[in-house]
């Protein structure tokens, strides 16, 4: 759906979203599900809210609040992996590696927000 909106912005949009569902799917794999659906909730939840942006930008409308509201999901998806790790539900070594594709992806955030 990124493609179809003709602007570079929907095109990375949609990489990111792209990133948060495979990042849901290998929580799924390494975490129990009582642990994980929050998370993944959180995860799940900005990637709507980059489709929300996709759709704006389709429709000309601005976007700029919607990937602002994806970022928070991801800070608050950021506290739940460090809850996860100090209450030992999760390894550092799996935490470390949640915690580098969600910062990654705020960060991808960032940079789409800051080329408009």
């Amino acid at each position: 759906m990124g493609a179809s909106t003709g602007m570079e912005q929907g095109y990375n949009i949609a990489s990111i979203e792209i990133d948060l569902l495979n990042l849901t799917d290998f929580i799924e794999d390494e975490i129990d599900w009582r642990n994980r659906w929050c998370l993944n909730y959180l995860l799940g939840s900005a990637a709507r809210m980059l489709e929300i942006a996709i759709f704006k930008i389709s429709m000309n409308l601005d976007f700029n609040c919607t990937l602002t509201c994806a970022q928070l999901k991801l800070d608050r998806a950021i506290c739940k992996v460090n809850r996860l790790l100090e209450r030992g539900k999760i390894t550092e070594e799996l935490a470390d590696i949640l915690l580098d594709k969600i910062n990654q992806a705020y960060t991808d955030i960032e940079i789409v927000k800051n080329s408009l």
